[in-house]
């Protein structure tokens, strides 16, 4: 839709994980189609889209600037597991969110309200699914790095209405149980 890179944020767990996938029906398309499709000049075509950045026209700026104002309003994804009601609000991808899941689903059988927001898309962030966690009292980033890389951009989707915290772990997988007792010292740290 955009013809835009795309990279894909992954982790080893995931990585080195096998299991079942529904694949789409493929369907055959003509390449002679696509203006943007490169498959090399005969005499006589057409020249393709293939812009040269050294030498861009204030107009194709304006045009990547809407084009990626339309790509941040259009196309956030995310994952909502139970966030509507819950206390503390945990933010996290790849092998960790479905550590994190788990953990919602541990804390629940306890009566704790824990919610999960999962990231699809890391640009444009999907800042659209925390206006769901009104309820929340705080957020917390489940990350496998030692940094907290999505700390800020979580403290940007909520402007700083709402504190953020961050469990990370560098050597190994974050713990469900350790990550439901870290979620409720945090909401007895930010009140009931």
């Amino acid at each position: 839709k955009y013809r835009h890179p795309v990279l894909i944020a992954s982790d080893a767990a995931i990585g080195q994980m096998v299991e079942g996938v529904v694949l789409r029906d493929f369907k055959e398309h003509d390449i002679n189609q696509y203006d943007w499709a490169v498959r090399g000049c005969k005499a006589g075509d057409a020249p393709r889209k293939i812009q040269n950045t050294y030498y861009t026209h204030p107009d194709y700026v304006t045009y990547l600037r809407d084009k990626y104002a339309a790509m941040e309003s259009e196309e956030q994804r995310w994952e909502s597991y139970q966030a509507e009601d819950a206390d503390i609000v945990l933010v996290s991808y790849g092998i960790s969110s479905r550590i994190s899941k788990e953990a919602v689903d541990m804390a629940r059988a306890q009566g704790f309200r824990l919610g999960l927001i999962r990231p699809i898309t890391l640009w444009p962030f999907p800042v659209k699914a925390f206006e769901s966690c009104g309820n929340a009292k705080a957020l917390m980033t489940v990350e496998i790095n030692i940094l907290g890389q999505m700390v800020d951009d979580v403290k940007l989707a909520v402007k700083n209405r709402l504190p953020v915290d961050f469990y990370g772990t560098f050597y190994g997988l974050p713990e469900s149980d350790v990550i439901v007792e870290r979620a409720k010292a945090l909401l007895e740290k930010e009140g009931k």
